[in-house]
């Protein structure tokens, strides 16, 4: 199901973006700020990114909005074809990003996979809630940034260009 955006008025007014099976509510007037918002634009251009997300309609979603901003971006529906491509190509991407629910393998591990593969490289950890144990844990698994859903793609795409550092080989 494509997503859909829907208003409703009751005590307040309210937005709701509807994807897939989940509603993601925020006050109007935030729907209003961000797609109007004229600040500076963030770019992404020679970053490299590998994207990994189970729901396909919020790695489609977040993955258009950062090529929007001049990124490339990979993406992974499952997690484990995403350190696969990783072991296979450590040197294709400059930033890896995974949600942290997921079948399989979470975002931890994944995160802590990414981090045996590419020691060097910013690892950012997408969530709607992680409690203190789990924030530890990712921290500990080489996290470079612990990021809370929902997020607009244009603060996403800021925080990337502030954790990237370009990776260079070290001379022989």
């Amino acid at each position: 199901m494509p997503p859909r955006l829907a208003s409703s008025i009751g005590q307040r007014l309210r937005s709701q973006i509807i994807v897939a099976s989940r509603i993601i509510v925020f006050p109007s007037y935030q729907l209003a700020q961000a797609l109007s918002d004229t600040s500076p634009t963030p770019n992404g251009k020679s970053v490299r990114i590998l994207l990994v997300d189970d729901e396909p309609t919020l790695l489609r979603v977040i993955a258009r909005g950062l090529m929007r901003f001049g990124f490339e971006v990979t993406t992974a529906e499952n997690p484990t074809l995403a350190i696969e491509q990783l072991r296979t190509e450590p040197d294709k991407f400059d930033i890896f990003i995974t949600d942290y629910g997921m079948p399989d393998m979470d975002g931890i591990m994944a995160a802590q996979l990414a981090r045996e593969i590419r020691a060097d490289m910013p690892i950012v950890l997408l969530s709607g809630f992680l409690d203190s144990q789990r924030t530890e844990d990712a921290t500990t698994a080489g996290v470079t940034r612990l990021v809370f859903k929902p997020i607009l793609t244009k603060r996403l795409a800021e925080l990337i260009l502030e954790i990237h550092q370009p990776h260079t080989n070290p001379p022989n």
